[in-house]
């Protein structure tokens, strides 16, 4: 497995580190932020293991309840954890029988190198798919975009590889597919720094500033604030984002 898709909250002696209280270690503020974040350790989502944070799960939630959207697509899917949580919130909340026709049924869409999610999750009874490969490469583009066709409003969220080279390409491909009120959420921005990993790199947060300020099409969207700041902390500080313009 390629060391940028190793999380860097598993790292045991970290862990260890910084939720030893009972031993009054000094942390930097660096490990005390990740262990905002992941205070929930190894969390699992029916059974496969989830490395969103709670908080960031909170406001997804809020966001499926309000929007709604006909098709999720997520770019890193990894253990599979967080598949299994949209595809059963997007049950749980709305569609629950959904009509046959491309408009009126809801689907999830992930893609990932491996997708390595247990077969017996792979049988819950809500439309999805997993598309396995590079999510730059144009052949799993169109597929996605195959997927999701006729299907809105949409979510897309990307949390595949966060240097901001790879970023900046997974903007380039997957933002054209939002429309007006559709959501786009880059996770992984409080990278570099901002406020955790100061030595990581130019990373998914720079990506964001750029796409935001100097791509014609990022300046139809727009941060949102409001589901932002309503949960502590977020992985994805400036990156939940909302087309509002054509």
């Amino acid at each position: 497995m390629p060391s940028e898709r190793i999380p860097r909250e598993q790292d045991p002696a970290t862990l260890e580190r910084m939720t030893n209280l009972a031993a009054h270690r000094c942390v930097t503020v660096d490990e005390w932020f990740l262990l905002l974040l992941y205070a929930q350790g190894n969390c699992q989502w029916n059974g496969v293991q989830i490395l969103k944070t709670q908080l960031d799960l909170y406001r997804y939630f809020r966001l499926l309840a309000t929007l709604r959207p006909k098709a999720v697509v997520e770019t890193g899917v990894q253990h599979g954890g967080s598949s299994l949580f949209f595809m059963q919130s997007m049950h749980l909340l709305y569609d629950l029988e959904g009509s046959a026709e491309p408009d009126g049924q809801s689907c999830y869409v992930g893609v990932d190198l491996y997708c390595p999610l247990d077969p017996k999750a792979l049988d819950y009874p809500f439309p999805h798919a997993f598309v396995r490969g590079d999510c730059l490469t144009s052949d799993v583009v169109e597929k996605v975009d195959e997927l999701i066709y006729g299907r809105f409003p949409r979510l897309i969220v990307l949390d595949s590889v966060h240097t901001k080279t790879h970023v900046d390409e997974e903007l380039k491909l997957y933002a054209p597919m939002c429309e007006v009120e559709d959501w786009l959420v880059v996770e992984d921005t409080d990278h570099n720094g901002r406020p955790v990993l100061a030595d990581y790199g130019p990373a998914a947060g720079e990506a964001v500033d750029e796409f935001l300020t100097k791509s014609e099409l990022g300046q139809k969207f727009r941060t949102q604030p409001m589901i932002e700041q309503c949960a502590g902390p977020t992985n994805s500080p400036g990156a939940w984002l909302k087309r509002v313009l054509p």
